[in-house]
């Protein structure tokens, strides 16, 4: 259990891109110019009527953005494996 998944509950309108939460616009931005190590991965998940953006973030990523993952209720988790995962940093 070496990354962290940090998940936020979204409406998805199909007319409007999905976009990032703040919180992950920082990490993105925090990314530039660090080793390949730092990863964060996301895909969206359903819950009944609920969608949920889950954003998983790699051991180095949480390093580099611990002061933001901190106050974000993050839990930890094992690597995300299988398919339905894009890559955001």
């Amino acid at each position: 259990m070496n990354w962290q998944l940090v998940s936020f509950e979204v409406t998805l309108d199909p007319q409007q891109p999905t976009l990032h939460p703040p919180l992950i616009q920082e990490a993105i931005a925090l990314s530039d110019g660090t080793s390949s190590a730092f990863r964060i991965l996301n895909r969206i998940r359903a819950e009944g009527d609920k969608r949920f953006l889950d954003y998983y973030f790699s051991p180095a990523a949480i390093i580099v953005c611990s002061r933001l993952l901190a106050f974000a209720n993050g839990t930890s988790c094992e690597e995300p494996s299988g398919s339905g995962f894009d890559l955001v940093a």
